[in-house]
């Protein structure tokens, strides 16, 4: 499944859930400096979960 986050409008409280995320995911995260520090649980879980993912 593709999943696409602004997390410069939802911050922390959209990455919630991401520990559902698997292999056969995609997840696309939209920032700016304005809001660029993810904590890093949810950094971890999305590395955990071998899902392709981009930062941008």
């Amino acid at each position: 499944m593709l999943f696409l986050v602004d997390y410069e409008n939802v911050g922390n409280m959209g990455m919630k859930g991401c520990h559902y995320l698997d292999k056969s995911d995609y997840l696309i995260v939209f920032y700016s400096e304005a809001k660029k520090n993810m904590e890093r649980r949810f950094l971890d879980s999305i590395t955990d979960s071998g899902c392709t993912g981009l930062l941008g």
